[in-house]
C-alpha cells in the first residue's frame, strides 16, 4: 500500500486532472486497453506519457498506433523515429503505418487532403484496435481544439449539432481525455516532465481554416477575453447536452411514428410531424433522409430544408415516402 500511496503523492496535477476526468465522465475504467494515436506532437505525446503514468494504479494496457503520410519528406520520417523510441522507452507496444494518400481509397470521392486523411487515419485505428484487442481508442484533442473547432462551425453557420463540438466519448470507442486540458498546460506539463516532442511545420502554414483560426482569431478574440478557450469548451459543454436532448426526443418519436415499406422507404406522417417544433422537425427530417440513404453522413442544411417545407405545405394527413 505503501508504494501506491508514494505514486499519488507524486503523480503531476495533469495525470491527477486526467484520472479524475476519466472516472466523472467514464472515459476508461481499470482494466481497459487502450490504443493511443500518437502523431509526435506535443498533445499526442503527453497523452501517451500521463495514460502510461496511470498504468500501474488503472491496470491499465497501452498500445500506440503512429500513421505516417509521407506528406513531409524526412520530417515524417523523423516523427516515425521519434515516436519509435518514445514508446520504447515507456514500455508500450507500437504500430507504425504509411498510408499514401494518393492511393487511399477515398481518392476518388472528391474529398479534401485533410477529410482524406482523416478518413485513413480512422480506419487504421479501427484495425489497429482489432488487431491489438483494445477496446478503447484515445485521442489527443485538448480545449484549444475544441475551441477551434467551435469557432470554426460558427463560420460555416452550424446549428447546435456542430456547435456541440469534439465529444469527449464517441461511440463508447474514441475517448478524448485531454479535452477540457489548455494547450498551455499540456506544454507546462512536458516541461516539468522533461519530455521531448515534435513539431508539424505544417500546423503554422495558413493554407487551412483551423491553421488560421489558431494562428489569427483565437489570439485576437483574447484580446477581448483572455479565457476564451475556455469560454468556447464551456459553450461546447452546455451546447452537447442540449444536442443530446433534442436527439433523445427526435429519436422517441421516430420510433413512435415512421414507418419502413416493403421497399425500404420511410414514411413520415405530415400532421404529426406539423405539430412538433421546429427544432426537432428538423432532427426528425435529418435522421430520416440519413437512414433513408444509409449514410454515416447527415444530409446538408439546404436539402434537409426543402424536404421539411414540402411536408409542411403538403396535403394534410398524408405522408412523405
Amino acid at each position: 500500500m505503501a508504494p501506491q500511496l508514494e505514486r499519488k503523492a507524486t503523480r503531476h496535477k495533469l495525470e491527477r486532472h486526467v484520472a479524475a476526468s476519466a472516472r466523472a465522465r467514464q472515459l476508461f475504467a481499470a482494466g481497459d486497453h487502450l490504443l493511443v494515436a500518437v502523431s509526435g506532437g506535443p498533445d499526442s505525446v503527453a497523452l501517451l506519457s500521463v495514460l502510461a503514468s496511470l498504468v500501474p494504479a488503472k491496470r491499465l494496457t497501452l498500445s500506440a498506433l503512429h500513421i505516417n503520410y509521407g506528406l513531409r519528406g524526412e520530417e515524417s520520417e523523423e516523427d516515425a523515429r521519434f515516436v519509435s523510441r518514445l514508446c520504447a522507452e515507456l514500455g508500450v507496444p507500437l504500430t507504425c503505418e504509411r498510408i499514401d494518400l494518393s492511393r487511399a481509397s477515398n481518392q476518388g470521392k472528391g474529398m479534401s487532403l485533410q477529410a482524406r486523411a482523416r478518413e485513413a487515419r480512422y480506419a487504421a485505428l479501427q484495425r489497429t484496435a482489432v488487431a491489438r484487442g483494445a477496446g478503447k481508442i484515445a485521442l489527443g484533442h485538448t480545449a484549444d481544439d475544441q475551441a477551434e473547432t467551435l469557432v470554426m462551425w460558427m463560420l460555416r453557420g452550424s446549428g447546435a449539432a456542430g456547435l456541440a463540438g469534439i465529444r469527449p466519448v464517441r461511440d463508447a470507442v474514441y475517448v478524448r481525455p485531454l479535452l477540457d486540458v489548455s494547450r498551455t498546460d499540456v506544454l507546462a506539463y512536458l516541461n516539468a516532465k522533461g519530455v521531448s516532442f515534435r513539431v508539424d511545420s505544417s500546423n503554422a502554414k495558413p493554407l487551412y481554416l483551423r491553421n488560421r483560426i489558431r494562428h489569427e482569431l483565437l489570439p485576437l478574440l483574447k484580446q477581448f477575453n483572455p479565457a476564451v478557450v475556455e469560454a468556447l469548451t464551456r459553450q461546447a459543454d452546455i451546447l452537447r447536452d442540449d444536442d443530446r436532448c433534442l436527439e433523445q426526443w427526435a429519436s422517441e418519436w421516430i420510433g413512435r411514428h415512421v414507418q419502413r415499406g416493403d421497399d425500404r422507404s420511410l414514411a413520415v406522417p405530415r400532421m404529426a410531424l406539423r405539430e412538433l417544433p421546429v427544432a426537432l422537425q428538423r432532427r426528425v427530417i435529418r435522421r430520416v433522409m440519413q437512414q433513408a440513404a444509409n449514410s454515416p453522413y447527415s444530409p446538408t442544411f439546404g436539402a434537409a430544408e426543402a424536404v421539411l417545407e414540402k411536408i409542411v405545405r403538403g396535403r394534410s394527413g398524408s405522408s412523405l415516402a
